[in-house]
This record gives C-alpha cells, structure tokens and sequence, in this order.
C-alpha cells in the first residue's frame, strides 16, 4: 500500500514523505521526508521507518508521531450560506479582503457554478470557484488556499479536480486571470497547460495576466 504523501508531525510541522531509502551499510529501512515550512537546518531530513511510523505517548495518550494528512475535496454545483463563509474565511486571509458584492454579482450573471472546498476533517483549508459563461467555455474565477496549508499539493489537487470536471461536461476551454504580482498562481496555472493570451491594465496600474486552456 503506497503512504499518503503529507503528514503533520505531533508538534503540528507538515511535512512531505518521500519515499523509503536504505542505509547503505546496514540495510536498515530508512523515511526520507521533507519540511513544508522553513527550517533553518535545512528541508530534507531521513528517521528510521520504524521510529517514523511509530506511536507515543503525550498528553496521556497515544498518537502517531507522524499523523497522515487527509484531506476531502466536495463539490459543489450551488453556493450555499456555509459555503460562502468558508470562501470568506480563506479568502480574507488569503488576499486580507472579500468582496461579498462581487461575488453575488456573478452569481446572478453567471447562475452556474462549479465550486470545490478541501477540508481537513470540518476545516476549510482551500477552494476553487468557477462559473460556466457560455456552452463552450468555463471561467476558473477564484481560489485559495490558507497559508499554513500551502505547499501540500492543494491548490495542485483543486485544479486538477476542476479541470477534470470541465472535461467530463464537454466544455472546449478554460479561462481565467491572474495579477501580475501572484507568481505561485501563474506558475501553477502554466503547469496545468494554460497559455498566456494577453494582459490587462487595471486601475491601480498593476497588470493581469489572461490565460486560455483549451481543454
């Protein structure tokens, strides 16, 4: 059975599994696994399987000392109110604002919608917000993820997801824009096939990017 790839260590560190490497001397079963966070001693570390895998006491109890990190992605094709503060919530600590009255504007513009949340357990951690604009083409709107939760495969996971329920709904192509100043979400946008098909100037004089996927 493959292990999950991210798992929270009891002193709540996230940390990405690797794969199983073997001490060249005694054969021993080693964990290579890497910090999703900034660690001064560096990001590639390696712990016995056993000790990695194992359980121990805190608090009076036993737990994991590295916890597998589930996360569940549920769609949705209409906003509910939870719906909205979750958006909310990881929006305004996401970009530090919500526009609430955008928002329900291009819901009555655009009243169909695909929108994805991942939780981990009830805890909203990110989402991907798209409206369908006309029988050919899909608009990937917004998206987040929190920033404690970010470099764990998310927002890679939310696209993918997105992308994939374009496709099975015969839709030809994607759009979406992106400010200049998000490089991870030009970079991330560019993995997923998009191409850059032009720009804007907005108002505050900072340029989006436009891209196209066609799908």
């Amino acid at each position: 059975m493959t292990a999950p790839r991210f798992y929270r260590h009891y002193k709540n560190k996230p940390y990405k599994y690797l794969g199983i490497a073997r001490h060249s001397e005694t054969l021993e079963e080693l964990v290579l696994y890497e910090t999703r966070y900034e660690n001064a001693l560096g990001p590639v570390w390696v712990r016995p399987k056993e000790m990695f895998f194992e359980k121990i006491e805190k608090d009076d109890s036993s737990v994991f000392r590295f916890e597998p990190i589930v996360f569940n992605y549920i769609e949705s094709k209409q906003i509910s109110a939870k719906n909205i503060s979750d958006i909310e919530m990881i929006s305004t600590k996401c970009f530090t604002y919500f526009d609430l009255q955008k928002l329900n504007l291009k819901l009555s513009e655009n009243p169909q919608v695909f929108l994805l949340i991942a939780y981990e357990n009830l805890i909203p951690v990110g989402f991907k917000l798209g409206f369908v604009t006309d029988e050919n083409t899909f608009d990937s709107w917004l998206g987040g993820v929190l920033p404690e939760y970010r470099g764990l495969g998310i927002a890679f996971e939310l696209m993918t997801k997105q992308h994939q329920w374009v496709k099975n709904n015969n839709f030809k192509k994607i759009q979406t824009k992106v400010r200049n100043h998000f490089h991870d979400i030009i970079r991330l946008n560019l993995k997923h096939g998009f191409e850059i098909v032009s720009t804007e100037v907005e108002l505050d004089n900072e340029i989006t990017v436009l891209f196209q996927k066609i799908v």
